[in-house]
């Protein structure tokens, strides 16, 4: 890994843990979105930092008046399908009503939900039950204010100053539980802002204003794809309904115009990674072991070679069969430079004669008509002519 490298790129090989997502308490804005299937889950993975399986499924999925009706079955079979989607955010499985009614029940689902591949559940209210599963090595997300498995009058909660507190007792209640985060559903930006900073771990808000460590929406109210009612909150960034609607009409209006399928087969439009040139039998004139992965190349060999500067090509060592896959740096042109840096210094010799290839992607019509290029030098790294 380059030496330069990003937090964003190790994240983007590297699964978030708690840990982490704790630490971006009051440093970094916390992102959580809904997912309930493997397409989504996937598309999802690594650009939020937060996937929730949340019982809103019961709704936006399953069709269902509530939450209420969703089963711990549910649950299990759809937080299993975004899981194995899932490489790099954090996994948070929603443990359904009636779950968690007791020690018994709350422990055996919840390693359900883990068994199906979440990182940790999230249950509202409930700090003692909280309790119980961290002390079995369950991590909890909390979840306070407006909690649809309890409250069925949706409007924001925690209005007058005795259930404001209430709330706020509740919240540290899960703190102390040992909960490493909190959802803070419909309550006033004010209450959301107090909560967030008397609390040592995160708040995820959603529709309780920007004061809050993180953000949460249900993926469909987002995306407008569940049209029976809009949250007030819920922020739609497209309309992917209508879209799909156009989509749907003109699907069913080429077939039944006979438009689609066309006659020619869809295969000949397939593409394919082509071998498109090559600087032949050329000679490495250093190996650079301290400098950031790459080749360096003669800027003329390269112009030759239709090559251009970053360009990932296969390096093929002649003495020694290694072979390793890189990108390109320009290098002085008409200077016979061929070094090979960083780690794969290790296998090239200054010395060694290799064959340094590149690629193109092509389609069948292009295939017939495209003429790779071989660049032949000499010892010298001068192009023969």
């Amino acid at each position: 890994m380059d030496k330069n490298i990003t937090i964003d790129k190790k994240r983007a090989i590297m699964k978030l843990t708690i840990d982490e997502i704790k630490s971006m308490k009051s440093k970094e804005k916390i992102t959580m979105l809904t997912a309930y299937d493997f397409s989504t889950a996937g598309i999802l993975d690594g650009n939020v930092d937060v996937i929730l399986v949340g019982d809103s499924l019961g709704m936006v999925v399953l069709g269902h008046e509530n939450v209420l009706d969703v089963t711990i079955n549910d649950m299990v079979r759809h937080t299993a399908a975004v899981s194995r989607a899932v490489l790099k955010s954090l996994v948070v499985g929603d443990m359904p009503a009636n779950s968690y009614n007791n020690k018994k029940n709350a422990i055996l689902n919840a390693k359900k939900l883990i068994k199906a591949g979440a990182d940790c559940v999230k249950i509202e209210n409930e700090h003692k039950i909280a309790q119980i599963l961290i002390e079995n090595k369950i991590p909890v997300m909390g979840h306070i204010g407006l909690t649809p498995q309890t409250i069925q009058d949706y409007k924001t909660q925690g209005s007058d100053e005795e259930s404001a507190n209430k709330i706020v007792q509740e919240a540290k209640a899960l703190e102390k539980a040992g909960c490493f985060g909190i959802v803070l559903e419909c309550i006033p930006c004010q209450l959301a802002k107090k909560i967030t900073q008397e609390l040592s771990i995160p708040t995820i808000g959603i529709g309780s204003g920007l004061h809050c460590d993180g953000q949460v929406l249900v993926s469909n109210d987002m995306l407008g794809l569940f049209e029976k009612f809009k949250p007030a909150f819920a922020k739609r960034y497209i309309n992917l309904a209508e879209q799909m609607r156009i989509a749907f009409r003109q699907y069913n209006k080429e077939v039944k115009e006979k438009q689609f399928p066309k006659e020619k087969p869809v295969l000949n439009n397939l593409q394919r990674f082509m071998f498109k040139s090559k600087i032949h039998r050329a000679t490495v004139t250093d190996a650079n072991m301290d400098y950031e992965g790459s080749i360096t190349i003669d800027a003329e060999l390269m112009k030759k070679a239709c090559i251009i500067e970053g360009e990932k090509v296969h390096v093929l060592n002649i003495q020694n069969g290694e072979r390793i896959e890189t990108y390109t740096i320009n290098g002085k042109a008409n200077s016979g430079e061929i070094c090979v840096n960083g780690a794969a210094a290790h296998k090239f010799n200054k010395g060694d004669k290799i064959i340094i290839v590149s690629y193109t992607l092509l389609n069948e019509a292009e295939i017939k008509k495209f003429q790779p290029k071989v660049v032949l030098v000499d010892g010298d790294n001068k192009i023969c002519v």
